[in-house]
């Protein structure tokens, strides 16, 4: 009777050492440094003209008796006169939320026009302020705009990412 040899299995331990040599070679990380987040590229520039401006006019902000033409509500202008130094909204107080600046340029989470398309304006500090088209409000008003249908969030992120990148007039 013959006896019959067990079968061995190759030895496998250097082929997977191998292959993890090769896969962990194949992952680079160049330029990092451990602990150090990596920032992201910066955004497309957005522009008031192109991107921004067309959200407000198709929102009805810029409406006449709103916050477009003469009078306008609030003595804030979001078209024409947005970038003039009292009756615009770029770096100008807010009525309703006077510690606010309507916009606040570099600053989204701090500028007021935020705070009302979003509808969390009812955090902010009120004072008493003639809208003019809705009389005395004392309690910062609703989310805007009024009576419309609320931005989208796309488009707010749009008006975010143009006050954050200055409010600049483009």
């Amino acid at each position: 009777m013959s006896r019959s040899r067990p079968h061995r299995l190759p030895n496998l331990a250097p082929a997977a050492a191998l292959a993890a040599a090769l896969l962990l070679g194949a992952c680079t990380n160049q330029n990092a440094t451990l602990g150090v987040s990596v920032v992201p590229a910066p955004q497309a520039q957005v522009s008031f003209s192109t991107h921004v401006r067309p959200i407000l006019v198709t929102a009805g902000c810029t409406a006449s008796g709103c916050h477009g033409g003469s009078p306008t509500s609030a003595n804030m202008s979001l078209g024409e006169r947005i970038f003039d130094p009292a009756a615009g909204a770029v770096g100008v107080h807010s009525c309703e939320a006077p510690a606010l600046l309507r916009i606040e340029p570099f600053n989204s989470s701090a500028s007021y026009l935020i705070h009302k398309v979003e509808g969390t304006q009812k955090t902010a500090v009120c004072a008493s302020c003639d809208t003019v088209t809705f009389g005395t409000v004392s309690d910062c008003g609703a989310q805007m705009p009024f009576g419309g249908t609320p931005l989208q969030p796309a488009d707010i992120k749009i008006i975010r990412d143009w006050i954050d990148q200055g409010a600049q007039d483009n």
